[in-house]
């Protein structure tokens, strides 16, 4: 009979430690999902300021001249630096050759950077010169 006994506990404190080893590894498992959640989250929203960037210098429909005026002799022009939703866009301006125009929108929210580019072209009536 004694020798049952001893072979019980084994068994028992084996169990233990296989159950201790799988709430381990669950408790991980869990942690990482939730950090790759935040770090998706953080990621679209700052692709969604990046897109609220390039909405926001489309909604100021400035035309290559105006821009070309703006900028002068910069290669790139800033023109908008806005602070939104706990993050942050800016939105930076190319001018190009024929009319046209780069702009350059960043959106950053805690650590995640979207970077999204656009060219843009302005057309003239040959009056309007």
């Amino acid at each position: 009979m004694r020798k049952r006994k001893g072979f019980t506990m084994i068994i028992v404190i084996s169990m233990v430690v296989i159950l201790s080893m799988a709430a381990i590894m669950l408790h991980q498992s869990t942690n990482l999902s939730t950090l790759i959640a935040g770090n998706h989250r953080r990621q679209v929203q700052a692709q969604s300021l990046a897109t609220s960037g390039m909405s926001h210098f489309t909604s100021m429909k400035l035309s290559s001249r105006q821009i070309e005026e703006m900028a002068g002799d910069r290669e790139e022009l800033l023109i908008l630096d806005e602070q939104f939703g706990g993050g942050r866009y800016y939105v930076f301006v190319k001018p190009l050759n024929d009319n046209r125009f780069e702009v350059i929108s960043t959106g950053e929210r805690k650590g995640a950077v979207v970077t999204l580019s656009a060219r843009f072209e302005t057309f003239y009536n040959e009056e309007e010169q």
